[in-house]
Formats: structure tokens, C-alpha cells, sequence
């Protein structure tokens, strides 16, 4: 079981305080309830979030300005702590483009401890600890963007994230939830990359490309050995194009092709041999031997999707019809990995990694009525 009940309250108010400078403030509470576990054990953990915020926007000129505030959050679970986020940003309007720089500091209150290789809705998001505090990511950014013309339009933009406190979970057993907070461990990371966007929207045509260059990398001194190493969701290179061209006044084709690069996952380097001598038949158990965490590298990913929609309007009534393909060329992308021990001989079994696909070739047809 894995159940996330929460409940989220929030109010801002805005106003101008001259002709160039701009108030934003607000309040929020959040209230969480996390439930997981297996049919032995179960494991509750409650907290509440409450947060302020407020920034002031500075127009320095028609070309200039900057906006600047904080963020102050206080926890309360099963330890309390609070934290105060600043945030800088500047804009300048240049002929060759907008030009901006930025500084923000976030925090972060909940770990996910992966139940599979690849992050999916069975992951459990755990929160802090006692006398644990939130992790805490320094982001430096710059960028340019420039719409060229009616049609065209290009971004760029470089990142750098510094996090401290960092956390993750040390090797425990996998049925066994109840010690989750015994293996968290605090370690450090960092982050950087570039992103490019180029877009052409026409009457009949949009197309958009979209590229990320990344690397982040963790060190914790519980996990490998102190050595630094790529988190299992380390995705150096991202790629999105979609396109949709208007054929008719009322149909649309779409196309969207996605890439990435493979996650990280943890291999086995050995196996050993266990008897239950209390098993009648002595079968022996086969129990795989790790050594470093994420040392293996999956096969990149990519798949592309088709829709055709049909839109028309029927009295007070807007009718809409899609028809599409995902996964069009029926790419294996692997959802979740796992290990099963295969026996060559009577001296020999290894280990042999499989994988699973959730999502292959799916036609899909929908309709949709709006009044």
C-alpha cells in the first residue's frame, strides 16, 4: 500500500505600491498524510507545512527591472524546523532579446525511496526524520530569448544547482518499511546544463524543439564508499520536438517525438547460495551480491506519438474527436528492471537482468462534449 492523502490552503494578495513597484505576498498551508507499507507492516506519517512569501518588483526603467523577495516555511512533523529562501531575479531588454539572470534558493521536505529502478507511482515519499533538516538547493541560472519574428521564437538558458543535505536511503530490506527512517542518510550534490528552445507557430503550422544537456552527481559517505556518483534519474540528454499542422478548418495532425538518455540503475556483481535446512526438499536460494550503487547505465529511451483531432462546433455544443497512436513504432522502453537467477550447469547460475514494458503500441480514440 502507498496512499498520499493532503490538503492544500493558500491566499495571496497583490497590489502596486507606485507606478514602478509592484508588491506579491501570500500565505500557505499544506497538511499531508502518508500511509505505506506491505499486509505485515504499515508505516503513518503526518505533517504540516506552513509558508509566506513576499517580493517586490522594480520597474529601474522600460528596459529594466528586478524582482526580489523571500520565502519563510515552517515544518512540523515529527521534528520542527523552519527556513527562510531568498530569491533575485533581473530582466533586461536588449535589441538582441531579453537577457535575464537568477538566484533562488528552495528547500525540499520529502525523499523518495524507488521501489523500482525507474521512478514510478510505487515510490514512497518519505518526509524528515527527527532532528532531521530539509535538503536545500542553491540555483544559479542566465538566459536569452528573442522572438525574432511573428513566427519565430529562441531560448537558451544555463543552470547551476549547488544542494547541501541531500537525502537518501542507506541498503535495508525492500518488504521491510518500518526502519525507513533509520536508513536515511544526509550527503551533498550538484547539478548543471544548458536548455535550448526554438519554436514556429503559423495559422496552420506549430512546431517546437526542445533540447536539455545535464549532469548531476551525489555523494554521501554511507553510500559507495564516499565516491561520488549519477542518481538513478541523471538524464544527460532530453530531447522534445512536436509539431501540428491544421489541414482543415476543423481536423489537426500532431506529432510528438521524445528522446532520453538512460537512467542509472544497480547491477549485481556476484551470487551466493542459501539452504533452508528446514525446507523439505532443501531447495537452495540464490541471493544476489551488490557492490556500488548506480553502477550501470540503461538503454536510452525514445517514442513517438500520432494523433489526428477533429473539432467542430454543434449549437451550445463543442465536440471534440481524437484518434491517435502512442508508441507508434512499438519502441521496448524498459518501465521497471529486475533480476532473475537462471542456472547454465549444475556449478554455475548467474543473474540475468529483466525488464518490463507498461506502456508499448497503444491505439486510443476519445471524444469529448463541452457545453
Amino acid at each position: 500500500e502507498n496512499r498520499t492523502r493532503s490538503v492544500t490552503i493558500e491566499m495571496e494578495y497583490n497590489r502596486p505600491l507606485s507606478e514602478k513597484l509592484q508588491l506579491t505576498s501570500g500565505i500557505k498551508y499544506e497538511y499531508s498524510n502518508l500511509r505505506f507499507g506491505n499486509n505485515q507492516t504499515y508505516s503513518n506519517a503526518i505533517f504540516n507545512l506552513y509558508s509566506g512569501y513576499a517580493g517586490l518588483n522594480y520597474e529601474i526603467s522600460p528596459q529594466w527591472n528586478i524582482d526580489g523577495g523571500v520565502n519563510y516555511q515552517f515544518y512540523s512533523g515529527k521534528t520542527q524546523t523552519s527556513t527562510w529562501s531568498p530569491r533575485l531575479r533581473t530582466n533586461f531588454k536588449t535589441s538582441f532579446g531579453n537577457i535575464w539572470a537568477d538566484y533562488a534558493q528552495t528547500v525540499q521536505y520529502l525523499s523518495i525511496y524507488p521501489f523500482f529502478t525507474i521512478k514510478s507511482p510505487l515510490d514512497i515519499y518519505f518526509p524528515l526524520g527527527q532532528q532531521s533538516r530539509p535538503a536545500v538547493c542553491h540555483q544559479i541560472s542566465l538566459g536569452a530569448d528573442k522572438q525574432l519574428n511573428e513566427h519565430i521564437y529562441l531560448y537558451a538558458a544555463l543552470f547551476w544547482k549547488n544542494m547541501q543535505k541531500v537525502k537518501d536511503f542507506t541498503d535495508g530490506l525492500k518488504n521491510d518499511y518500518s526502519n525507513l527512517e533509520q536508513q536515511l542518510t544526509e550527503g551533498k550534490g550538484s547539478a548543471k546544463g544548458i536548455e535550448l528552445d526554438f519554436i514556429y507557430n503559423s495559422d496552420k503550422i506549430y512546431f517546437r524543439a526542445n533540447y536539455t544537456l545535464s549532469e548531476s552527481w551525489r555523494q554521501f559517505d554511507a553510500i559507495n564508499n564516499g565516491k561520488k556518483f549519477h542518481p538513478p534519474y541523471d538524464i544527460k540528454h532530453n530531447i522534445l520536438a512536436n509539431a501540428s499542422w491544421k489541414f482543415h478548418k476543423s481536423w489537426t495532425l500532431n506529432f510528438m517525438w521524445t528522446y532520453q538518455s538512460g537512467s542509472y540503475a544497480t547491477f549485481p556483481v556476484g551470487v551466493s547460495i542459501a539452504q533452508d535446512i528446514n525446507s523439505p526438499d532443501k531447495t537452495p536460494q540464490f541471493i544476489p551480491i551488490y557492490g556500488n550503487r548506480y553502477n550501470f547505465k540503461l538503454p536510452d529511451n525514445h517514442r513517438l506519438d500520432i494523433s489526428a483531432s477533429y473539432y467542430r462546433p454543434y449549437k451550445k455544443l463543442d465536440l471534440l474527436l481524437n484518434i491517435g497512436i502512442y508508441n507508434v513504432y512499438n519502441q521496448p522502453n524498459a518501465s521497471f528492471v529486475y533480476f532473475k537467477p537462471e542456472k547454465k550447469d549444475t556449478y554455475y547460475t548467474r543473474f540475468t537482468p529483466q525488464s518490463r514494458v507498461l506502456l508499448p503500441f497503444i491505439p486510443y480514440l476519445s471524444l469529448t462534449i463541452n457545453w
